[in-house]
């Protein structure tokens, strides 16, 4: 999920969760599996909400906004009953080409804890 946001006006009246319930409806006739966000840290009115609405928190990623503000990661799964339980470290990409090499990665650190990825393997 790219953006959700409300007018400071608009705040308290369920908006938010209305498009949030809307972007889940969309990404499942879409046939998504997950919806993922990010939402600062110090957001706590919509971290409430994502966490009340279903999401578990995956991450945390300091420097993530312009102004140096921390985003914690969250994702939701849509199909199925069981969430998906995952031990695959996650590793965040650093180039827009690179998501074949870094999910080989993943994939590599989740059967060789010694393995560690980094961004000059990434683009190798």
């Amino acid at each position: 999920l790219y953006s959700i946001a409300i007018g400071p006006f608009f705040g308290g009246l369920g908006i938010g969760r209305m498009l949030l319930a809307s972007a889940e409806e969309t990404a499942f006739k879409h046939d998504r599996m997950m919806l993922r966000l990010e939402v600062r840290e110090d957001n706590s009115r919509a971290i409430r909400i994502y966490e009340q609405s279903g999401y578990r928190k995956i991450g945390r990623e300091p420097g993530y906004y312009e102004d140096g503000a921390t985003a914690l990661r969250y994702e939701k799964t849509l199909r199925g009953d069981i969430p998906v339980a995952t031990k695959v470290p996650f590793y965040q990409q650093t180039c827009e080409f690179t998501c074949g090499p870094c999910c080989l990665m993943m994939a590599m650190a989740n059967f060789d804890p010694g393995f560690v990825p980094d961004p000059v393997m990434e683009i190798r």
